[in-house]
C-alpha cells in the first residue's frame, strides 16, 4: 500500500499536485520503508518552485523525526534553500512537528533560519512552531 501510494505521487505531472500529495502523506512517512521514505524526499527536492518544496516540508517536516539522519538533513537543506521568507515560515510550520526528535545540530540549524527572517510575523510563527 506504502508503495503504491509514492507510485501515485511520483505520477503526478503538476508540481502544485505533487506537492499537495506530499504534505498528505508526510505525516505518516515515518512509517515507511526507509527506500520508500527516500524517495518522498527525492521528490520534494525536485520540485519546481520554492512555494512548492514549502508545501511538501509542511507535511514532510512532521515525519522528520522518524527519517533516518542523512534524511532529515536533506530536509533541512530544502528548507535552508528557500529564498521567500513566507515560504520559509511555512517550511518551519512543518518542521517544528518533528523538531524534538531531531539532532541538536539540527534543531540549532532550523532556529538559526527561523531568527532569520525579518519579518516580525514569520519569524514569531517559525519560532513557536519550533517550541516543544
Amino acid at each position: 500500500m506504502q508503495q503504491r501510494l509514492v507510485l501515485l505521487a511520483e505520477g503526478l505531472d503538476q508540481p502544485g499536485h505533487r506537492a499537495t500529495a506530499l504534505r498528505g502523506l508526510g505525516s505518516g512517512a515515518a512509517g515507511f520503508a526507509p527506500a520508500l521514505q527516500q524517495r518522498l524526499v527525492v521528490l520534494a527536492e525536485g520540485l519546481d518552485g520554492s512555494w512548492h518544496r514549502a508545501t511538501a516540508l509542511k507535511g514532510l517536516g512532521a515525519a522528520a523525526a522518524g527519517l533516518t539522519p542523512a534524511l532529515q538533513q536533506r530536509l533541512i537543506l530544502l528548507a535552508e534553500g528557500l529564498d521567500h521568507p513566507m515560504h520559509r515560515a511555512t517550511a518551519l510550520g512543518g518542521l517544528g512537528k518533528g523538531v524534538a526528535g531531531l539532532a541538536p545540530a539540527l534543531q540549532r540549524r532550523l532556529v538559526v533560519l527561523a531568527e532569520g527572517l525579518a519579518q516580525p510575523e514569520y519569524r514569531a510563527r517559525a519560532l513557536a512552531a519550533l517550541l516543544p
